[in-house]
């Protein structure tokens, strides 16, 4: 493992067409913490999850995992390397049983034609067992995924993610329809993980509820990198509260 951060997004652009959604994005998230990215609808946000999880290329710049170039890795290649990604609406199989979808987690993690996991089944259940525990869903382990609450489907996501052994987590909004208090159980939990070594990027809207959980925040204005650094004096940082109100 790299002695420096984790993830390092260095002079990113994104383009769709004429719109320039990442304009020379800088970015370093340090291994074992929770970070917040933050800033108004339209500021490309998600579109930096994507482009480090390897679901779009950056027409410029770098992305560096772990002491890797993974700029132009494929998806896959990224997750098994350990990059996990969850979206703001979860994308479970509904009729599978919560079991069943923390284990098909750990497919995530292995190549397209590798089949060996299903000679490991039952180990692989052990061990989704014990992470459906670490997120209190293991009372729910034979219940179809259809039956969990929209807090419970992201906490399922979050378990799929562990479940593929993923160094990052990234997160999109995942306090969104969330109730004030559901949604600081879910942030505390988030911090719990970085404080057991994982780490977490987390695009979050709900800065009221998240910056008191969180270790850093970084500030997307108009598809640049507008400010970064403790949640609070990111907050109070004046181009910050004028990007927010604009």
């Amino acid at each position: 493992m790299s002695s420096g951060p984790l993830l390092e997004v260095s002079g990113v652009v994104k383009k769709f067409g004429g719109l320039v959604a990442l304009d020379e994005v800088d970015l370093a998230v340090n291994p074992g913490t929770f970070s917040i990215l933050a800033g108004p609808n339209g500021s490309g946000k998600t579109t930096l999850l994507n482009v480090i999880s390897g679901i779009y290329r950056p027409e410029r710049g770098r992305v560096v995992f772990d002491g890797v170039d993974i700029t132009h890795a494929p998806p896959h290649v990224r997750a098994r390397r350990g990059i996990a990604r969850t979206f703001q609406s979860p994308r479970v199989a509904a009729k599978l049983s919560v079991l069943d979808n923390v284990v098909f987690g750990a497919v995530a993690a292995e190549s397209p034609l590798d089949l060996r996991w299903k000679s490991r089944e039952d180990k692989l259940a052990r061990r989704a067992l014990e992470i459906l525990k670490l997120v209190n869903l293991d009372h729910m382990w034979d219940r179809p995924a259809a039956h969990l609450s929209g807090g419970q489907l992201k906490l399922l996501e979050i378990a799929r993610a562990l479940m593929a052994d993923a160094k990052l987590i990234l997160m999109d909004e995942p306090g969104a329809g969330l109730n004030p208090v559901l949604a600081k159980q879910l942030f505390e939990f988030m911090r719990g993980l970085a404080r057991r070594g994982y780490t977490l990027l987390v695009v979050e809207h709900r800065l009221d509820l998240a910056a008191d959980y969180a270790d850093y925040m970084y500030v997307l204005y108009n598809g640049r990198a507008l400010s970064h650094g403790r949640p609070d004096a990111v907050l109070s940082d004046k181009k910050v509260t004028e990007a927010f109100m604009a």
